[in-house]
């Protein structure tokens, strides 16, 4: 096993984390028409620590004893020094993840009443647009008939 490596990786993955987390609490709060380039920085972030864990995922496959420290099966009290230091860097990880998960939930449910109103906001527009048409139509149609009944010699 090459802890620098290992710790690398998991150096590579908590900082990506750490974005993606950042860019998840700016969702909360930040104007909707920021969405679309945080939702796509956050993508960044989260290729980056996927990638991270897909490398970590391989070196722990050939390794029972980092496969038990990085999955937090293993006993921190009974590991040598160089494990203690992966296992640590591994819950900063895992804690992050928790954080993001715990922020996933209230990020959807602001983007769908976001979504709701802005679909509100459309029907508001297409109802008030269709009684103004509506109502041309309707001064166009009393301007014909009255144009007609003039030309035959009526008036109303």
């Amino acid at each position: 096993m090459n802890k620098e490596k290992v710790l690398f990786l998991l150096s590579e993955e908590y900082t990506a984390l750490s974005q993606l987390e950042r860019c998840t609490e700016a969702l909360l709060e930040a104007p909707t028409d920021d969405f679309d380039d945080l939702l796509k920085e956050r993508g960044s972030y989260l290729n980056r620590a996927v990638s991270a864990e897909s490398h970590l995922k391989k070196l722990r496959a050939a390794d029972e004893e980092l496969c038990n420290v990085l999955s937090g099966n293993a006993m921190l009290s009974s590991l040598a020094p160089d494990m203690k230091e992966i296992f640590e860097a591994s819950l900063r990880v895992k804690a992050t993840l928790c954080r993001i998960g715990h922020l996933d939930t209230p990020v959807l449910t602001r983007m769908e009443n976001e979504r709701a109103d802005a679909l509100n906001h459309i029907e508001e527009i297409n109802r008030s647009s269709g009684s103004i048409a509506g109502s041309y139509g309707a001064a166009v149609r009393t301007a014909m008939t009255n144009q007609a009944l003039s030309s035959n010699g009526m008036t109303v």
